[in-house]
């Protein structure tokens, strides 16, 4: 019965292999906030409104799941991101569509983004940026107000490398492919 509960314990106290080797979710919010500053910085624009105008919703949930995360209780806490960007989730993207028009309610003006993992090494990581929003074509924009004209959803998934630096960090090192849909 005794070597029945050690052995127990052992299995139990025991990380499982994808937990082991798991980023904390302070880390994945630096990557994200190095991503993010790279491909989208608040200077930069997309369907010709700047990022800084724009907004983004940064689904916390999905980027700490696609890392290895059950829980995302708390996920805006413990990325921590620096970047300026408001908690979404996938639903924002109910009333829009790629192939015909829609209202684009939810998301408004704002782009949708978050971040999976592609590949990793002790140095180098390849992570996707997954970046969506409205382009609601020659509408007038008038700052703070959604136009009432219907939108198509666009999108791209960036590929960013990153390499870590002698303190430990992850730092953007170039752009890769990009798949895109419009």
């Amino acid at each position: 019965m005794l070597a029945f509960v050690l052995l127990a314990i052992a299995v139990v106290a025991q990380p499982l292999p994808a937990q082991a080797h798991r980023l904390p979710p302070s880390v994945i919010g630096q990557i994200a906030d190095e991503v993010l500053s790279h491909v989208i910085p608040p200077d930069s624009s997309l369907s010709r409104m700047p990022v800084r105008e724009r907004g983004i919703y940064f689904d916390y949930g999905r980027t700490l799941a696609a890392f290895g995360y059950r829980d995302d209780s708390g996920a805006p806490a413990a990325l921590a991101l620096k970047s300026v960007v408001v908690p979404g989730t996938d639903s924002l993207l109910v009333d829009c569509d790629q192939v015909s028009p829609k209202p684009c309610d939810r998301l408004g003006q704002h782009a949708y983004a978050y971040v999976t993992p592609q590949s990793r090494s002790k140095d180098a990581m390849v992570v996707l940026l997954h970046v969506a929003w409205p382009d609601r074509g020659g509408a007038t924009y008038v700052r703070a107000i959604t136009p009432a004209a219907r939108a198509y959803l666009v999108w791209f998934s960036m590929e960013v490398h990153l390499r870590r630096t002698p303190d430990g960090r992850w730092r953007f090192d170039k752009r890769g492919r990009a798949m895109v849909g419009d």
